[in-house]
């Protein structure tokens, strides 16, 4: 499952996997966009949109 994590203005996708007896999250961080301009904005919501199928 995709997570997202926010540090300060910046937006990180990071991996989940459900396992029987605990969540692992794999660390690999994707920096996914941020919201201090603009154009990290409409990247941020490029990539929400691409995460819903949208």
């Amino acid at each position: 499952l995709p997570g997202l994590i926010v540090f300060g203005h910046e937006w990180w996708l990071y991996w989940v996997v459900d396992q029987e007896t605990a969540v692992d999250i794999i660390e690999f961080p994707i920096s996914i966009g941020c919201t201090r301009t603009i154009a990290g904005c409409y990247r941020l919501l490029a990539a929400i949109r691409y995460l819903l199928g949208v």
